[in-house]
């Protein structure tokens, strides 16, 4: 059995390991714990070169003193992290956007009109700022919303002058806006996404279906699509659409109108935004129709500043909360039950989890209360039955002007000639050549192609450190290492605050997904396997790897009389061999080392 999850993201939308934790990942960077601000910022660098490779965020310099770094942004000075606060006595030090937020009892979220049925603040979206708020504030204080109407255009600017503390306004991650979106000239976070959907064509049958073939030739030369400007959408029809005639609108009620006018035929949207049964009557033409073809990859998500990742954090984790909930079968009417789940983020946040549900219901109450039927499937709660990998859009990243980047951990690296990727040595992830003193493997090849993206196509240019579980951590916050590519779960206390280095981390996509299980000589395999401790598996022994998650899972589901607990999961493994131990916890490549080391 699969008894805990490993590497994890969200594809479909996928709860997170609370541990207290989050998902499982083999690439993480550090988080400086003193300024709360990442200390690597590359994320989509390796993206160039390896698809599955996000790390951190590359939306350009890190300023880094003693205990303090700031993500910069290219050829711009250092991000204000939040507005200064007025009234602090002429102190203009940025503030937590989480302290702000705390202190005026009050968030300010920005949404789109006429998305997510937003109407009158009600409405996916609203439900989702209202999580939030309940999270930040306490459940008797999640209606303290102030609902901005943003548009595609200012929605990024009106964050960053914080006008607005974080956006839900059908906003999609893109490599572009991570690190440098066009209209703001500034990076910003994103959480993971919330929404999975994509640009589909609405609108006169005839010309849908013109539209759905992407044809304009012949009789489907005479039409126009209505796309709001600086959408996503409007850049991709005129990459994968180069002979339609568009015209681009304000917003997706302009869309519409010109729709009912006979200005436009069509209408390029998300299908929350172009259903039936969304689209009042009053707004289309006697015959409508929605295509069946999806031309792009539209993950949604929050936004919020960069510089401020307690706060980021925040928002992602109380994203995190819904679906874990929705997960284990926690409603809104069992949200007490969520009580007390953690403090990562200080005393007073004990019961975020609790607060967010129990204001608005976990995420499936949402979606099934404002998108039952309109979009079926895809959002879902993954419990691994399925691809788990996706890979984030690009934007307009050929437009994104480049950055001389003189310090901070990017520039550090390219200065010394060398990348210092730290590893842990194990089966089909990272093996040395006894006689050569090569390495080769999985986590070997992502350390490889970051070395390429970074020194110009040259993948040879990396340092390998073995670090086990219980050194990982420090290691890289001290500057050790620049990067884990290793097995290492991605979990809330990490992301936010990591007990041994007392810092928090940035984790890249998930590359590789595994869970906890056992292997054992019989009977006590099938012991572990099943929770047994009584009659003959009274005697269970289970070895186990120090400073892992599979140790902390264990630990939960076993009695200490029955858990060796060794240095390293290869010892683990061996302990299995020599008699230490009758049963290993541990994941796929623990068990096939196992099982080679045993002989079959």
């Amino acid at each position: 059995k699969d008894l805990t999850k490993h590497r994890m993201t969200m594809v479909n939308v996928q709860s997170p390991d609370f541990n207290i934790n989050k998902p499982k990942n083999r690439l993480a960077s550090d988080d400086e714990s003193n300024s709360r601000t990442r200390r690597i910022a590359w994320p989509w660098i390796v993206l160039v070169c390896v698809a599955v490779v996000v790390v951190g965020g590359i939306a350009a310099g890190v300023v880094c003193g003693t205990g303090k770094c700031t993500k910069t942004t290219p050829d711009k000075p250092p991000a204000t992290t939040a507005p200064p606060n007025p009234d602090s006595d002429g102190d203009t030090a940025p503030q937590s956007t989480l302290k702000q937020v705390r202190r005026n009892g009050r968030l300010k979220c920005g949404v789109a009109p006429g998305t997510f049925q937003l109407t009158d603040s009600e409405g996916f979206s609203a439900d989702l700022c209202r999580a939030i708020a309940a999270a930040a504030l306490g459940t008797s204080r999640g209606e303290n919303v102030d609902f901005v109407e943003v548009t595609t255009f200012n929605q990024f600017a009106t964050l960053l002058d914080g006008t607005v503390d974080v956006l839900a306004a059908d906003t999609a991650i893109t490599m572009e806006r991570d690190l440098l979106e066009p209209t703001s000239g500034a990076g910003f976070t994103f959480s993971t996404p919330y929404l999975y959907t994509g640009l589909i064509f609405a609108g006169d049958p005839v010309f849908v279906d013109c539209a759905d073939d992407l044809d304009a030739t012949g009789n489907c030369s005479s039409f126009r699509i209505c796309s709001v400007k600086d959408a996503t959408h409007s850049r991709i029809l005129q990459d994968i659409y180069p002979g339609a005639s568009l015209l681009l609108t304000s917003n997706l009620a302009s869309s519409f109108e010109n729709l009912r006018q006979g200005i436009c035929q069509v209408v390029a949207g998300e299908r929350f935004t172009v259903s039936p049964d969304v689209v009042p009557d009053s707004t289309t033409q006697a015959e409508y129709a929605v295509g069946e073809n999806l031309f792009s990859k539209e993950p949604i998500a929050f936004a919020t500043r960069d510089g401020d990742p307690e706060w980021s954090d925040f928002v992602n984790w109380v994203l995190q909360g819904l679906l874990y909930a929705q997960e284990i079968g926690i409603t809104q009417t069992r949200a007490a039950s969520l009580r007390g789940t953690s403090d990562v983020f200080g005393p007073e946040f004990t019961n975020m989890f609790a607060d967010a549900v129990s204001f608005v219901g976990n995420y499936g109450e949402i979606y099934m209360k404002h998108f039952e039927n309109i979009i079926p499937g895809v959002n879902g709660i993954n419990t691994g039955n399925s691809g788990l990998m996706y890979a984030m859009p690009f934007g307009e990243v050929a437009t994104v002007k480049p950055a001389t980047r003189t310090i901070g951990t990017l520039a550090d690296i390219r200065n010394r000639g060398i990348l210092h990727c730290g590893i842990v040595q194990q089966q089909f992830f990272a093996v040395k050549d006894q006689q050569t003193g090569e390495f080769s493997g999985f986590d070997i090849d992502f350390c490889r192609a970051l070395s390429a993206a970074i020194f110009d196509g040259e993948p040879d240019k990396v340092q390998y450190t073995d670090l086990s579980a219980t050194e990982r951590f420090l290691s890289l916050a001290n500057g050790d290492v620049d990067v884990l590519s290793r097995e290492t779960t991605v979990t809330f206390s990490r992301d936010v605050s990591e007990p041994s280095s007392k810092t928090g981390f940035s984790f890249s996509q998930s590359n590789f997904y595994d869970g906890l299980g056992f292997l054992g000589i019989p009977p006590f395999g099938r012991c572990a396997d099943t929770l047994d401790t009584t009659g003959e598996c009274a005697l269970l022994s289970i070895c186990v790897g120090n400073g892992t998650t599979f140790q902390s899972r264990v630990q939960e589901l076993f009695p200490p009389e029955n858990i060796v607990v060794k240095k390293r999961t290869s010892l683990a493994a061996q302990g299995l061999q020599n008699g230490d131990c009758n049963a290993i916890a541990g994941g796929f490549a623990d068990f096939t080392f196992a099982n080679s080391e045993a002989g079959g």
